[in-house]
């Protein structure tokens, strides 16, 4: 997985994309991580298509931003959108993780997609007062949205976000990475007035969309997310993945793989 960057209106951006040479698939990661923790998707699907998997601004190696107002959901799915734009590359299927799921999610407002993959990120109402039916309260999901942490709370939410193995890859270093101005602007940008309705965004989806969850994952609501009236949900059901948690694709990656599979199948 070779990093390379390219020159946005965001910022330098680094991406990884693989030597395959098939229809594409976005990968995209959760808050305070990168496109490196998607090792097992490249290894499993690298040959046949080309993946690509870039770091969100103020993640991994791409450049943090100047004004902090920037990040937010519209912005960061502008940018991956901007990316493609630039590698010439139309009509993807994104798969995204937590935040990258509710980017992938705020996508197809901009752009031609075949389809997408929700993991980890319940479609929220855009009503404050209603977040909780997709997020239960939890002390380590909140640090999604603090930003100084301390050596503890770097520790618990990396281990949080990875299922556990906060060093496969070094999620801690990611945590500690990443600009702490973007987690701290987060919160509010989920509900500014530019940007989407998520439930709605989800319920009216255009494509396929495919939402797979981990069957332990104590961040989100899955009897919420599995409540949803989908107009196009992906094999007619959600799915859990036993065994897992917040992170399936890295913690059972040959049953998260295997669905993956079955919806690349389905959209190329």
């Amino acid at each position: 997985m070779q990093t390379q960057s390219i020159d946005t209106s965001y910022g330098r951006i680094a991406y990884r994309m693989s030597a395959g040479t098939g229809p594409t698939l976005v990968l995209v990661h959760s808050n305070s991580s990168s496109g490196g923790i998607f090792v097992p998707q490249f290894s499993a699907f690298g040959e046949r298509l080309r993946l690509i998997a870039l770091d969100l601004p103020g993640h991994g190696e791409s450049d943090d931003l100047a004004d902090p107002s920037g990040y937010g959901l519209m912005n960061f799915a502008a940018c991956v959108g901007e990316v493609l734009d630039r590698l010439d590359i139309d009509t993807p299927l994104v798969a995204g993780f937590s935040l990258g799921g509710h980017v992938a999610l705020e996508m197809t407002r901009m752009r031609r997609l075949a389809g997408v993959a929700i993991v980890g990120s319940p479609p929220f109402a855009k009503d404050p007062a209603r977040i909780g039916e997709a997020f239960p309260p939890d002390p380590v999901g909140a640090l999604s949205f603090v930003g100084e942490l301390d050596a503890t709370q770097v520790a618990a939410f990396a281990d949080g976000l990875s299922d556990g193995r906060g060093h496969e890859p070094p999620w801690r270093e990611l945590v500690r990475r990443t600009d702490p101005a973007m987690r701290a602007a987060l919160g509010a940008s989920l509900f500014a007035p530019e940007a989407g309705d998520q439930r709605l965004l989800a319920e009216t989806c255009p494509v396929p969309l495919a939402v797979i969850n981990g069957a332990n994952d104590r961040f989100i609501d899955l009897d919420y997310i599995d409540s949803l009236a989908y107009a196009n949900l992906w094999s007619g059901r959600t799915h859990r993945i036993a065994g897992a948690s917040h992170a399936p694709f890295h913690s059972r990656p040959d049953a998260f793989n295997a669905l993956l599979g079955q919806l690349i199948d389905s959209v190329f």
